[in-house]
């Protein structure tokens, strides 16, 4: 009852405005209304203190559905209009401040608000870049794309701007631009410029490719491209002996066998021969004759050998092995 009940109050133009507070410009509206959809939103001069405090509570609790989404359509509207997003008379701080949009909403999980609001920073860059049209609306979308700073981001953004209903010629767009794109990302290193360690590189990989997998792009671009991120995870974890340094033999056997159904846990490896690769090394351990000998090898006391296992077996659960068979 709240959330419908301030999804109506929210829907109109003016209300917003009375609710947060006072903003500098079009652009702060923007980013203060982001920030209360994420649940910290600071109140303005004429601001409605006590409601934005409860409002933030509750948009970080999701429990208001209906309400982020009148939000989110607000966003889209005021993204996509002419009004200018600063006070300048300079267009060059209107872009600068687009770029600040930009970041904010192009996450690596996806585009806060979805495809409405891509469709909303392509129509405003299309309108900062003077260039309109069916021509005009695919150099705005290379202009988006290409001002997002790593691979993952520009997929996420290209993904978010596809329509299966939408008309053919813009479908094609997309899809020439989703498959020229990852011919080019053709490393872990440039779809993850920005990661600083091996993990993070790998879920980012892995995280594209589901992204990929879970998208209404056709069969016949999205099978190759899931594919194509498969192949550069395996082909990593090959040629840089991953499996192998997990599978120190140095180390104890029950650490050895830890490390390596934690590692199928992380969310690092891709669907298809990358998770292939490293699911048959586990499997060859579940299937040695005297696997639990060797992996309580080293512990003293039956009770804590069975919690051992239990645990293991647990592990294995969550990463989706059939530990009954």
């Amino acid at each position: 009852m709240v959330d419908e009940m301030m999804a109506d109050i929210l829907m109109s133009k003016t209300i917003i405005k009375d609710v947060i507070g006072v903003s500098k410009h079009l652009g702060d509206a923007i980013m203060r209304i982001l920030d209360l959809l994420e649940g910290k939103c600071k109140p303005t001069k004429f601001a409605v203190e006590e409601l934005v405090v409860l409002l933030n509570q509750l948009f970080t609790a999701n429990l208001l559905p209906r309400s982020k989404k009148v939000l989110f359509d607000r966003l889209e509207r005021d993204l996509g209009n002419s009004v200018r997003l600063t006070n300048s008379e300079d267009i060059n701080d209107d872009k600068a401040f687009f770029e600040t949009i930009l970041d904010r909403v192009v996450t690596t999980h996806g585009v806060l608000g979805g495809r409405p609001i891509a469709v909303g920073l392509t129509e405003r860059w299309g309108r900062l870049s003077n260039v309109g049209g069916p021509t005009g609306k695919k150099r705005a979308m290379e202009g988006v794309r290409d001002k997002l700073t790593s691979g993952q981001r520009k997929f996420i953004y290209l993904l978010a701007m596809y329509d299966p209903n939408n008309d053919p010629d813009m479908r094609s767009i997309i899809e020439n631009q989703v498959r020229d794109l990852s011919g080019q990302l053709n490393t872990i290193q440039k779809i993850a410029p920005e990661a600083r360690t091996e993990k993070t590189r790998l879920q980012e990989v892995a995280g594209m490719q589901r992204l990929v997998i879970d998208s209404p792009l056709p069969s016949r671009l999205r099978d190759p491209v899931s594919a194509k991120f498969d192949e550069l995870v395996s082909d990593y974890i090959i040629s840089q002996g991953v499996i192998e340094r997990l599978d120190d033999k140095r180390l104890e056997f029950r650490e050895r066998a830890t490390r390596l159904v934690t590692f199928c846990a992380s969310g690092v490896l891709t669907v298809g021969r990358a998770t292939t690769i490293a699911r048959d090394t586990i499997v060859s351990y579940l299937r040695r004759k005297d696997f639990i000998t060797a992996f309580t090898d080293d512990i003293p006391e039956p009770a804590d050998k069975e919690k051992a296992i239990k645990e293991f077996y647990g592990l294995l659960a969550k990463t989706g092995f059939d530990v009954k068979s």
